[in-house]
Parts: C-alpha cells; structure tokens; sequence
C-alpha cells in the first residue's frame, strides 16, 4: 500500500503540569470523515537535564516497549495533534506510544503514554497510487480484496493520483440475468488519469471463470469489460480501467443474447445484392458483432467486412453482402456475437447461380483431368460431355475420346490397377459431381465447357468418402485453397494416417503421375501449410483401414472463432526417409518412398495408381501395400529395400535417391544380389536395359556402419559411358574426352563437399581452362540424358599443384 502523508498540521500550545510522569495520552481516536489520528496529550520537561527529543511512535503488530521504526518528532509540549498513519490498515488495532530520547538513549513510555485505536471502517479508504517516486506500484485496498496498479509497458513520467475507493454494492432489482460474484468499488474523486489494472480477489470455491467478468454499472445498465482477464496463480480476476467514473463490479452473466434471424439464408445468391437482417436481444447492451464474408482468394488472415455494437438491450444488425466476394464460390459468410460473456456464430453462407460452367481444355492423345466445381444441373455424362458426344455423332465411340476413373468396388478390390473406362452400360457411374475426378483422352485437342449450375454448398464441411484399404481420386469443388492441417483437425486422427498423393502432368509422356503430398511415415507430425487447391490437377488418397474414412474439408481455412477439435498427432519417429526415383528412356517416371524408423523397422509407402506399368517399385512380399521387412546383410541398424525393375523391350531405367527427412548423416547405395553375395552397383545413379524383369536392392544405414559394411569398391556402371576424361597434371588446364557428343556438365566439389566451379562441356571443347588454387578436388563429369541418349557419372579425385594424380573409385 501507497504510504499516506505523514504529519498535516500540530495546533501547539504550551502548558505545565505538575504530574510525575513525563509523557501523557489524554484520548486518542480514529476520525474517519478525515482518515486521520485526533490525540490529546500532555509533556512535562520540568527536572529534565540535558538535550531531548521527544516523538509520537506507532506501532502496528508489535509491543509498546519495542523502540519505534516511525517517530513524530516536537521539541514543545502538545495539547492537540491531528497527523495520518502511513500504510494504514482498516479493520486493524494500532498502538500509540511517546517515546522520549535523551543523551543516555530512549526513555520508554510508561502505561499513561499508551494507548490503543480500532480502524473500524473497511468501505472507503484513501489511496495514493502511481507515485513515480517508488519502485513497487501496487495498491492493496479495502482489506486487500481490490488491486490496483499501473500497466508496466506505459512509458514513465505518471504523476501521483490521489483518490478515495469506496466499496460498492449494486442494486439487487437491476441484476437481470446477472449474479453478484465478488467485490465492487467506485472511485470518489474520479479524474482523467493513464490506463491501469483492476483486480478483485475472487473465492474460487464459488468463481466460475467461463462466464464471471467485471462490469461498469452506467444507471442500473450493466456493460461487460472488453478486455476482462483471469490470473489463476493469484486467483484475480482483473481489467484495464479505462472510465473511473463509472463503479466497477464482478457479476456472472447467465443469460446468453437471444439471435433470431429475420431474413431467409437458404436462398440463392442472384445478381442483386443481399443483405441480412439479424434481431439481437440481451440483458446488458452493448452487444460486439463482426460480419465476416470471405473473398475466392484464399487468405489466413481475415478481417470483418463491417462490425459494430448493439448500444440497447435489443437492437437490429444489417449484414450486407458485397456481390464481388462471391462470385465463384457463393458466399462464405459468418456473424460472431459476444456479449463479453457468451460468444456465438451464425453461418450466413449460401450458394449463388453459376451461368458458365468449368472449362475443360485437352491435348491429342493426351490423359487429361477433368472436374467440375458446379454443381450441375444435369450431371449425367451425355449432358456434361455434350462437346464430345457430338464430335462422336451423339453416340459412344472410343475413337474419338475415352473416358476414365478410378473405381474401387467389391468385385475388383484385388486387381491391382481398378481404371474402369466409360461404356454404354456404365453411364450411372460417371456422374459430373463436385470432387469426383475423371480422366480423359481425346482423339484431337477440344476445348469445352461442363453444365452450368449452382455452386457447391458451403455451409458445412465439403466431404469425401475414402474406400478401406484402397485409393480414392478426388479434386476440390472451390477456388479457395484448403489446408491439409484443418483437414486433419476436422476429420480427426484417422486423417493423418492417409497416404495423400498429388496427380502431376508428365509433358514428356503425355500423362500424369501420382506424386507424394504427406505422410506420417515420410514426413513425421508436421505437414506445414500444404494447401488443397482446385489449381491442381487432382488428388488420390490412400486409406489404410479396414473400414471407410470421411475427410472434412472445412470452408473455413483460417485461424477464426469456429468451433473445432484439436487434434494431438503422434509422431512416426522416422530415423530418415528415402526416395527412390526411376525414369524410363521414353520419359515415365515413377517416385517410390520408403523410411527407416528405429534402425530396423522399415516401412514404405504405398505404390500409388498409375496410367503405365511403373518403372520401378518396391517388392513387399504378399500385399501391395503392406511393406515388408528386409532383413540386412550385416547390420541390424541398416535397412535394405528390395526394387523391382520390370521388363523395358530395351528401354533404359535410370535410378537414382535422395535422402530426406533425417536427422543423421546417412549414405546409401544400389546393390544386386547374386548367390547370397551383394556387390555394390553404384553409390550415386545406376543405369540398366533390363531383358526380363531385374531386381536391385537399396542399402541405407549411419556413415560409420555404411563404411564398414560397404567399403570403397571399383563401381560397375551397367550401360558404358563415354570414355574417361583426363586431366593434366598443372593446375589451368585439362582435357577430357566425349565421345558420345552429349551435352556434359563439369563439376568441382572440395573434401568438404562444397561445388567450387561447374560449367558446361560438348565435344567442340576439348581443352578448357581452369582456375583453381591448390589442393586437392573431386572432379564430377556427367552427361544430361535425353530421350535417345543414356546418363552418365564418373568422379575423379585430383591434385593441383602437386605430382600426385590418381583416380578415386
């Protein structure tokens, strides 16, 4: 507590008295009109020798007897004396006592220099609060119930405030819905003075924190604090009080405002402009609202199109919608309430007329995707492909365009590739519905638009079924993107035990191949701010279960107050994550993705769909989703991978990995196994023709143990490159010879593996020169392949400066 002013004023007067002792208290009381000390008391200095002083002390929870800490010094004697008591306390008993000090120390009171006041009042006391002057600015009041102090980030300079808090207790019939919860105070002397905290000491036996805040009471008109906060170490409710003049109080609010939409929201959005009218009803005014209505753009941050307050108890709120906000999608709208106590939200959204559908543009002989983000007034296939039906005659014929999708059923769960083409007896199921992907190949190149209709709905979450223990193709119905993190917190933990999978566009083979979105085995807990776009080509999700999964696509994909489940994801604990990428001399190329987990628990995920035979998978034994384990040659904390390479008519593979996600340093290198015996094929890229169907097998493990179970070995390239290429031994020029006439690039690496020179090398340019200083490089030349042409990669280690030169394997 701030210290109160200490002595006001002494009325003197000069007496004499023949009683023996030297120090008197007549009377001593407690005024509280003036929270001061009113004393009458007599002071003898005949017969004293020497130089004294005497002093009025005041002890509060000690003995009369102990010398005094605070001392009102006089040098005459008093009849009457009125001084304040610093750091007073209400409800407390103070002891008053004289004390005199001569040149042999103090003389103690005897029992007629004693006595006692009670400070009785706890409803009003006296502060004095923001002293710059003091280090510790917080004021304890009314038996430490109420706290005040100021807010530390205020710039220094406040000047002192001085008040009187009163205790105050509101009017019982005015509480409509409000129960009194804790303490109330109201400032006597209120004057403008910088923000501060207000804190009341709250029974927690009795607090209820979801729906107790502080209210100002303006006549018996009760307005929840915007900003009310609760310390639950010190079990404080507290708020910034920003008008003093108004009393404070804590109530609990049980009574939420009543909504009642007056307009209709299940209409469709025309043309014309729309509006909604919502009636508010509540105990206290003063009601917050923000309408919020979302652009096609896809944003985390989003501000209310308007907001305001309800300044009655009851009042009209006019949302208007802005036509341009809306005019792919429908509207994404949303009114959140709050009257400081109870907050709701009120989904506004409706759908809107689209008059032009999606527009679908093919390649000859191309594999397209097509989708639709309408929901189509005539969905059947005939009227969604009427384009290509009339290029056809009105009838279904293959030479002009086929139609696919990727149809999972009872009858084929155990083909491996389930594409089921459109026909004349299976119209039914290739129905144009927002998220369903199809797949279609035209004679010559078409550009054509699907059914018009209405957009999709976005009141709810837009849903996709998953099969169990199979792929599901699905697109997004919006043109706002979608996060896979809200998808995971909506649908719940299953969702993040999906394999999701991104279709991409292939030029080269004219096609599309499913590439790795997320998974928790390859990616660990964290899928970042991967996005769901109607801008990509399509999606396939895995679903690993027996039973089937529904993913939420929630519409609203940011960080708003819509109520939604938290979801805590495991982690997969992956050591590191290999992917394995192969590539086919006529351009197909096929990623597979394995991960170690603990050293010997190796999983992969599953092959993905696929429009050609892939160029390279992982052989896992009974299924063709379930990963098997391969036992290592020769250590247990290795992991050993077994890939397919199916047969290829002479066509070339190139396989190459790359290792992600790890934590370690990690090596791998492609092996073949041969009469139980691996050899190493090559520890960068391997190249093979493979006749008839070929197995490889990929080792990856810790440096150390990789060292020692693969130690350096002359490498067998399977498909000749061209010849070695030379250096000299001076340190500006080498040679090197290409006698493919491929285009080559050159690369030097230092023994910390940092690239210090790369250029480019073709037959015309034997000779180049070079800057480098001494030391010793490792000089990559590959050759860059083409469709006709093999890769090639040789490392050579040399010296500069020096005689040695050798090749190292």
């Amino acid at each position: 507590m701030k210290q109160l002013l200490l002595l006001l004023f002494f009325t003197v007067s000069l007496c004499a008295s023949g009683i023996s002792n030297r120090f008197a208290i007549s009377s001593a009381a407690f005024d509280p009109d003036h929270f001061a000390v009113a004393m009458s008391l007599t002071f003898d200095t005949s017969g004293v020798q020497g130089a004294y002083q005497g002093g009025i002390s005041v002890n509060l929870g000690k003995t009369p007897d102990s010398i005094p800490d605070f001392l009102i010094i006089f040098e005459t004697s008093l009849l009457d004396t009125t001084f304040f008591i610093p750091e007073l306390h209400f409800d407390t008993t103070y002891t008053l006592s004289i004390w005199m000090k001569n040149e042999n120390g103090w003389i103690a009171p005897d029992s007629h220099s004693i006595r006692t006041i009670s400070i009785e009042s706890s409803s009003r006391q006296p502060v004095e609060f923001f002293d710059p002057g003091k280090k510790i600015d917080t004021v304890a009041i009314l038996k430490k119930s109420v706290f005040l102090w100021k807010n530390r980030d205020y710039p220094l300079g406040i000047p002192p405030h001085i008040d009187t808090v009163v205790s105050y207790i509101p009017d019982q019939s005015h509480l409509k819905g409000l129960t009194l919860a804790g303490p109330g105070i109201r400032f006597l002397h209120p004057e403008p003075t910088v923000p501060f905290y207000i804190g009341f000491k709250i029974d927690t036996s009795k607090f209820n924190g979801s729906f107790t805040r502080i209210f100002t009471d303006s006549s018996g008109l009760y307005r929840a604090q915007k900003n009310t906060f609760y310390d639950t170490v010190h079990s404080i409710i507290y708020t910034v009080a920003s008008r003093m003049e108004l009393p404070f109080v804590v109530l609990t609010d049980t009574v939420p405002p009543v909504i009642q939409v007056l307009s209709d929201t299940t209409s469709v959005i025309d043309i014309e402009a729309t509006s909604d009218t919502i009636l508010i009803h509540d105990n206290c005014p003063g009601v917050r609202w923000s309408f919020f209505c979302l652009s096609d753009e896809d944003s985390t941050i989003v501000r209310p199109v308007s907001n305001g307050i309800v300044p009655d108890t009851s009042g009209l709120i006019i949302c208007k919608f802005p036509f341009l906000e809306f005019s792919k999608n429908g509207a994404r709208a949303f009114l959140v309430i709050t009257d400081g106590t109870f907050q709701d939200t009120v989904d506004l959204s409706r759908r809107s007329i689209r008059v032009t559908g999606d527009i679908i543009s093919t390649e000859s002989k191309c594999i397209t995707p097509v989708f639709t983000t309408v929901t189509i007034d005539s969905p059947g296939v005939h009227s969604a492909l009427k384009t290509l039906f009339q290029l056809s005659g009105g009838t279904l014929n293959n030479s002009i365009f086929r139609l696919y999708r990727w149809a999972p059923s009872a009858s084929n769960v155990s083909t491996k590739n389930t594409w089921l083409e459109l026909s004349s007896g299976n119209k039914s199921s290739f129905q144009f519905t927002p998220s369903s992907l199809f797949w279609l190949i035209t004679k010559q190149s078409v550009v054509f638009e699907l059914g018009k209709g209405k957009t999709p709905p976005v009141k709810g979450d837009f849903i996709v079924t998953l099969s169990p223990k199979n792929w599901t193709d699905f697109s997004i119905p919006y043109s706002f993107g979608i996060r896979l993190s809200d998808v995971i917190k909506t649908t719940g933990t299953a969702a993040s035990d999906v394999y999701y999978y991104r279709w991409v566009k292939n030029d080269s083979a004219k096609s599309y191949s499913a590439n790795l979105m997320f998974s928790k085995t390859i990616n660990g807990d964290s899928c970042g701010n991967l996005t769901f776009s109607s801008e990509s080509n399509g999606y396939t999700a895995y679903n690993p279960f027996d039973t089937a999964i529904q993913l939420h696509f929630p519409v609203y994909t940011f960080d708003q107050p819509v109520a939604g489940t938290v979801l805590t994801r495991r982690s997969a604990g992956a050591s590191y994550s290999i992917a394995v990428k192969g590539v086919a001399a006529n351009g197909t190329a096929t990623t597979v993705w394995c991960a170690a987990h603990r050293g010997s628990d190796t999983l992969c995920c599953p092959q993905p769909p696929s429009f050609s035979t892939p160029c390279v998978s992982i052989l896992q034994g009974e299924s063709d989703v379930q990963a098997s384990v391969v036992s290592c040659p020769s250590n247990n904390s290795a992991s050993l991978f077994k890939l397919y390479i199916p047969k290829t008519n002479g066509n070339s593979v190139t396989l190459s990995a790359e290792i992600v996600n790890s934590s370690r340093s990690m090596q791998f290198c492609f092996l073949r196994k041969k009469e139980n015996v691996f050899t190493v094929v090559s520890k960068d890229v391997v190249r093979i023709n493979p006749q008839n169907e070929s197995v490889l097998y990929l080792a990856a493990a810790d440096k150390p143990a990789f060292e020692k179970m693969y130690p350096a070995q002359p490498v067998q390239n399977e498909v000749p490159g061209p010849a070695p290429f030379k250096f000299d031994k001076n340190r500006i020029t080498f040679h090197f010879s290409n006698g493919n006439q491929q285009h080559a690039i050159v690369e030097f690496f230092n023994l910390q593996g940092k690239c210090v020179l790369k250029f480019a090398a073709t037959c015309l340019q034997p000779s180049v020169n070079v800057m480098l200083t001494s030391g010793v490089y490792i000089a990559k030349f590959s050759t860059i392949m083409d469709n006709s042409r093999q890769s090639f990669v040789q490392y050579q280690k040399i010296s500069i400066g020096r005689q040695e030169f050798f090749h190292a394997q």
